[in-house]
């Protein structure tokens, strides 16, 4: 039983379990069904009266509230999972935090200017570039966001809760225990957090690349607040503080 008490066994369950559930079926298994079933386009009658006299609601949002309840669903089903394989190093960072709160609150507020010093930089590089293409990804979460008050509600808790606590753990707390290089670490973490969010969908090379800059810019703020503290708690919280504010700019 000496492989359950390797770190590098936790972090790599953890990243696989995430990439498994997050990435492989929510976009090669959910999402294709979902299409098949609801085409926005091609849908039959009876579908579309069915949603209009049962639920009360269109189609589109008929989609839109499944597509919210699993993203909670999901997120809760990981974030358990990552929990229970991740308890120890977790349960360190928490008892960590208050003797050395003030340092790492410092920290924080340096990672917090870092992120939009960041893509203050990527905003000019796409202007320069004279691309417009916008992020598929965050334009479902606004359409999600905006849908109803029940979905912003639970888009609110899957954003600011347990999307930035499941995301910390994978891409930080993981990542760096199974790569032992702190620097390689951080840029491995970032590619991949920055990657995982659009590459699944329908853009050329050229667009692939601006569009995931916006990601991979924001996880550069967080591997500097990793990698100069340790503890990915004060990761969470800034994470967190980050979605709350555009959460709130989504809904100005």
């Amino acid at each position: 039983m000496k492989i359950l008490k390797n770190h590098y066994f936790y972090g790599g369950i953890t990243i696989l379990f995430y990439i498994l559930i997050v990435f492989v079926i929510g976009n090669y298994l959910y999402e294709p069904i979902l299409n098949l079933i609801f085409k926005y386009n091609d849908v039959s009658f009876l579908v579309t009266h069915f949603s209009n006299s049962f639920f009360k609601t269109n189609l589109t949002n008929y989609i839109n509230d499944i597509n919210t309840l699993y993203q909670l669903f999901t997120y809760s089903l990981v974030l358990i999972f990552i929990i229970c394989f991740l308890v120890v190093p977790l349960k360190k960072d928490i008892e960590s935090f208050k003797p050395n709160k003030d340092k790492l609150m410092n920290t924080l507020i340096i990672a917090f200017f870092l992120y939009y010093g960041v893509n203050i930089i990527v905003n000019i590089i796409t202007l320069m570039a004279n691309n417009n293409v916008e992020s598929i990804n965050q334009n479902n979460i606004e359409t999600m966001i905006n849908s109803s008050s029940v979905n912003t509600l639970i888009m609110f808790v899957t954003t600011v809760f347990l999307g930035p606590l499941c995301e910390e753990l994978v891409f930080r707390k993981a990542i760096f225990s199974v790569i032992p290089h702190k620097m390689i670490a951080a840029v491995a973490s970032c590619l991949i957090f920055g990657f995982l969010h659009t590459i699944t969908y329908d853009y050329t090379f050229s667009d692939l690349l601006l569009v995931t800059m916006p990601y991979i810019a924001s996880g550069v703020s967080f591997c500097f607040l990793y990698y100069k503290t340790n503890n990915v708690i004060i990761c969470y919280i800034l994470h967190a503080a980050l979605n709350f504010i555009s959460f709130t700019l989504i809904l100005l």
